[in-house]
Parts: C-alpha cells; sequence; structure tokens
C-alpha cells in the first residue's frame, strides 16, 4: 500500500474516503494559510525563548520508554532547549508538550482544519527536534492530523489490523498504546511473528499534514530538524471514549 497525496477534499469526502475506512492519506497545502509555517529557530527564540515547557529523555536519539513508568516528561528551558539544538553534539532530549497545557498561545498559529474543528474532544501536541531522533512505535486512539510544520519526518506505519503482529505492552503497563518491538532493530527471535507484519513507509516535508486514523500503529524519525503539531480530535463515542483514556492516564500519571 502507498499513502497517496492529495490536496485538501472536503469534509464530506474526506470523512467517506478516509475517515471512515481508517485511510492514511497526506494532505498538500491544508496548511498554506497557518501563521506556523513562518516559524524559524530565531523567531521561535525570540517569541518563546524565556518559556519553560516539557520534554522527554532520548539515547542515541531514541525516546527512552519504560514498561512501569511510561515515558515522563521533564522541565526544560525552550531557549536552552534551542541552544543545544544548535550545538554540534545531539541533545539527549526531544521537546514535546501539550500546547493548552503549557503554551496556550501557539494555538494562534494553527488554522484548524473542517476536519477536526468541531469535534467535541480535541487535542495538540508540539513536537521539536535534531535530525535522527525517533519516537517508538506505538498507536493513538484518537484519529490525528500531523502537521508538519518545517523539516522532514518518516513515518513507518501498520495496519491496526496487524496489532498482534507488533507485540504491544500489557494494557495496564506504563505504555498501554506501544509495541515492544524496535521497528528498525527487531528481535525476531523474541517477537517472531512480527515478521508477518506489513510496513508502509512514507515521507512527511514542510507544510505537508499527515491523517493518522485511528489506532494505527506508527513510528516516527525526523530526517532533518523539525518541527512539528499533531491534532487529535475524536466524535461521538469516541469522544467519551477519549476522556475516560485521558482520565486513566492522568491516574496512572503516564504520558500520551
Amino acid at each position: 500500500m502507498e499513502i497517496e497525496r492529495i490536496t485538501p477534499p472536503s469534509l464530506a469526502a474526506f470523512r467517506r474516503d478516509y475517515q471512515e475506512p481508517r485511510r492514511p492519506v497526506i494532505l498538500t497545502g491544508l496548511m498554506d494559510d497557518w501563521p506556523a509555517r513562518s516559524w524559524t529557530m530565531d523567531s521561535l527564540r525570540s517569541r518563546y525563548g524565556d518559556r519553560d515547557v516539557t520534554a522527554v529523555r532520548t539515547s542515541g536519539g531514541k525516546v527512552e520508554a519504560n514498561a512501569r513508568s511510561g515515558i515522563p516528561y521533564e522541565p526544560i528551558n525552550f531557549g536552552e532547549y534551542l541552544d543545544m539544538l544548535e550545538a554540534p553534539s545531539m541533545p539527549a532530549r526531544y521537546m514535546v508538550f501539550p500546547v493548552s497545557d503549557v503554551l496556550p498561545e501557539l494555538m494562534r498559529d494553527f488554522v484548524l482544519p473542517a476536519y477536526c474543528r468541531d469535534a467535541p474532544w480535541f487535542r495538540a501536541r508540539f513536537w521539536l527536534s535534531a535530525a535522527n531522533t525517533s519516537s517508538p512505535l506505538h498507536r493513538d486512539p484518537p484519529d490525528n492530523l500531523f502537521a508538519q510544520i518545517f523539516g522532514r519526518k518518516r513515518f513507518v506505519l501498520f495496519d491496526p489490523a496487524d496489532s498482534s503482529n507488533l507485540y504491544p505492552h500489557p494494557f495496564f503497563s506504563g505504555l498501554p498504546d506501544f509495541s515492544r518491538v524496535d521497528v528498525d532493530r527487531p528481535d525476531h527471535a523474541s517477537f517472531p511473528r512480527f515478521a508477518r507484519a506489513r510496513p508502509i513507509t512514507c515521507e512527511v516535508g514542510e507544510g505537508e499534514v499527515l491523517y493518522l486514523p485511528r489506532y494505527w500503529w506508527h513510528q516516527v524519525t525526523s530526517l532533518s530538524r523539525s518541527a512539528s503539531v499533531n491534532l487529535w480530535w475524536a466524535e461521538g463515542a469516541r469522544a467519551a471514549l477519549a476522556l475516560a483514556g485521558q482520565a486513566f492516564v492522568k491516574l496512572r500519571k503516564l504520558s500520551l
């Protein structure tokens, strides 16, 4: 399967052709009118350099995840993190934070698409990283529009039908929606069914938006210095489930 690259369809066509059949697609031109498209390292520093945000730890470019404790967030100063990105050595951090909780002013730089604008449950998350930084293979219960502000990212995707081949962590672990398999270096002796899984690889460039349907697995790697925002949303019964899941995460003190 190859991920289509299309101009944004109407709301009705998006729901019929992509959201309802849970079919990923890359949308070009959807964020052409976003003020965020003018972001640079300098503009981010001038606007937010003195603000405290959050980041997660990385080792060898990979986000550190623990089956018991999940992926803990740590405070970091925005300007200091920008200094790390511009230093010769790779930072051992990946800036990640929920926009509305940490830096709500950022929402002024996004123009919410019609696909998620009126959803009863909505969350935005900001991502900033050095090249060769990657997240573990995981899935998101809500629908997701992943907007690439600058830089490029590679996605390795798996259909939800492959879930049993991806060895998810137990539901009551610290990583209930994460796989135990490292896609880049799979241990086939420990996870033999992974050989049956069918990966789909795509790249998302500046100004492009990847629609990730709910529960699609993805491992994401920054191919260059990268700033992104993902827009999660849920409707109907899924909105209630998303709220319940959010309460579970807070209760267990896990990261989304």
